[in-house]
């Protein structure tokens, strides 16, 4: 999974956690059925998120479900509810129209309680703390759970007050920085000293003033002074009155180290590749303003045209002069052509060597686009030998 990825699922696992404000309880409550209204009403007024539901099969993430006995087919649309992978608590309510036997149905469907209206708003609240207490219990000591287990370094900020106080960090974050947690909890970012420019929280506190999600580049400071370069996310959430920040490092110089030895354990393969085989291996680049350079050829060039990569790295035009002049014309000429339609070629032309010898070379190359600049993957054989064998034969016959 991607660092990015990870990072949005901490924000949306801290947006959960916001769900637990000061009312009675945090609960997506959908109402099924319009004999339910009142409940809706009710509700709303204690400040839960109620949603009407038109249909069973509606998709959507409850944490209580109410639905009305009074409807035709309320046992069946029961059993589709408690099946729902969210697995929400159902209530269903029954009114006088609803006999004994509808109520014994509903729960044998799965519904948590039945009860009837009118119902007093003390009786409804104690109902929703006795079921809903354990989902809130449960889902935060999943965020927990996951929070401190997360491979990647993690600290919450109380943002309530003037300065921005630590009140949680992961083991992964305490690993990462060099301090305990003890040495952290209570303490401010300025205290600790984390952002080696205080511009750097400047910046932080008039950017979050307008989004709740954001992501920067930053020194970050380590408890033995060492100053590291890090990608700093942020993000949001209201709980119980209070902002707190969810703070997530991402270590760019470790990152880019990564990258660096990847790349050279890449070009190290190249480069082993290339020397078992039986020609020049090569990369040319032509740039959007038509500056031309290899990018890479093998060792095998001393052999074939008595010149070194690095003096053909350094000027590709010392090879382009080493095709003899009959044939330098027309090698120029396919390959310009095939650079503009972005078609292979191949061109068997001689070559000079310094020391005045002459070899016979097919070149084969394939172009391709990146960016605005032209790459070419190229070959370079040498058939001299194979020339001179079929010379023999047509001399013998």
């Amino acid at each position: 999974m991607g660092e990015e990825r990870l990072f949005f699922i901490h924000v949306l696992l801290v947006m959960s956690v916001q769900e637990t404000p000061s009312r009675p309880f945090a609960a997506s409550v959908g109402i099924l059925g319009h004999a339910l209204h009142p409940f809706g009403d009710l509700l709303r007024a204690e400040g839960f998120a109620v949603s009407e539901i038109h249909d069973p099969n509606e998709s959507g993430t409850f944490s209580l479900i109410l639905m009305s006995l009074a409807h035709p087919d309320a046992v069946q649309w029961c059993e589709r509810l408690c099946r729902r992978p969210s697995n929400p608590v159902v209530w269903a309510v029954a009114d006088e129209t609803n006999d004994e036997d509808a109520i014994r149905r509903a729960l044998a469907a799965g519904a948590s309680d039945v009860f009837g209206w009118p119902v007093s708003p003390a009786v409804l609240f104690h109902r929703l703390r006795h079921h809903l207490t354990p989902l809130q219990t449960q889902r935060e000591t999943r965020f927990l759970e996951f929070f401190r287990q997360n491979p990647l370094p993690c600290a919450i900020f109380d943002l309530g007050a003037e300065t921005r106080r630590y009140v949680e960090v992961n083991p992964a974050f305490a690993a990462a920085t060099g301090f305990s947690r003890e040495e952290l909890i209570g303490r401010s970012l300025e205290e600790v000293g984390n952002f080696a420019r205080g511009e750097a929280l400047t910046r932080m506190r008039e950017r979050l003033a307008t989004n709740r999600v954001i992501v920067f580049e930053s020194d970050f400071r380590l408890k033995s002074g060492k100053i590291r370069r890090a990608s700093v996310a942020v993000g949001l959430a209201d709980i119980e009155g209070r902002t707190f920040a969810l703070v997530t490092l991402y270590d760019l110089e470790r990152k880019m180290r990564v990258v660096e030895q990847a790349r050279a354990e890449t070009e190290r393969r190249l480069v082993e590749l290339t020397r078992v085989v039986p020609g020049i291996v090569c990369e040319y680049r032509v740039d959007a303003e038509g500056r031309e350079a290899f990018t890479f050829i093998n060792d095998v060039s001393g052999e074939i045209f008595g010149l070194t990569p690095d003096e053909i790295l350094a000027d590709p035009w010392i090879l382009w002069n080493r095709i003899h002049p009959d044939e330098a014309a027309a090698v120029r000429q396919a390959f310009v052509e095939a650079h503009l339609a972005l078609h292979p070629m191949q061109q068997e032309c001689r070559v000079i060597l310094p020391n005045g010898d002459i070899k016979w070379l097919v070149v084969t190359g394939s172009p391709r686009r990146e960016g605005a600049a032209t790459v070419w993957s190229g070959i370079f054989t040498d058939v001299t030998e194979t020339r001179r064998l079929v010379g023999e034969l047509e001399v013998d016959s």
